[in-house]
């Protein structure tokens, strides 16, 4: 069953994947690998909270799993942003990581103030008066 779940999941098929897993999950609850990939797919499919709680239960399992604690944090970080972001698609897609995207943020800020670099100029420190 995991191994379905995970083809639904590359094709995204998240509504599948989840069934799937969920399945497989009330045989095994403390499957490990089930939890992680329930949980993309539910963040895939804008599902966050509900991602959640599988995150906490797998690092429950793993408490050092240093994925599973970035996991969490996009899970977070994602369900501030509306559905509609193409940045956030993009990433979810992994076209850009995380740092990429973080990065094209700050970016995107300062161009809009006539700037092209995250380094402010000295003209936009310049004290007026």
């Amino acid at each position: 069953m995991q191994k379905r779940g995970q083809i639904y999941f590359d094709k995204r098929l998240y509504a599948d994947s989840i069934s799937n897993l969920t399945t497989l999950l009330e045989i095994e609850p403390k499957n490990y690998d089930a939890l992680i990939l329930r949980a993309r797919a539910k963040m895939s499919a804008g599902m966050n909270a509900e991602a959640l709680s599988d995150i906490d239960a797998a690092l429950a399992q793993r408490p050092n799993e240093a994925y599973a604690h970035s996991l969490r944090g996009a899970a977070y970080l994602d369900a501030d942003w509306p559905r509609s972001n193409p940045a956030r698609n993009m990433a979810s897609q992994r076209r850009i990581g995380r740092a990429g995207l973080l990065a094209g943020r700050l970016g995107r800020s300062n161009v809009t103030r006539g700037q092209t670099s995250l380094v402010p100029s000295k003209s936009s420190t310049r004290r007026c008066g």
